[in-house]
């Protein structure tokens, strides 16, 4: 019983101390994607609507 429960502790800790680290460290959640302070690109509308168009 001790052994069990001294296994589920160190599981414990271990997952803890695993997301304190990562949190710490500030690990993006998917480092392929690259952030960059560039503006951002929009579409503009330029279409010209009459008011007298059918």
């Amino acid at each position: 019983m001790a052994k069990a429960l001294s296994t589920q502790i160190t599981a414990f800790l271990l997952v803890y101390v695993t997301k304190k680290l990562e949190e710490y460290l500030h690990v993006p959640k998917n480092p392929d994607i690259v952030v960059t302070k560039e503006p951002v690109t929009r579409d503009i509308d330029f279409s010209y609507h009459e008011e007298d168009a059918v």
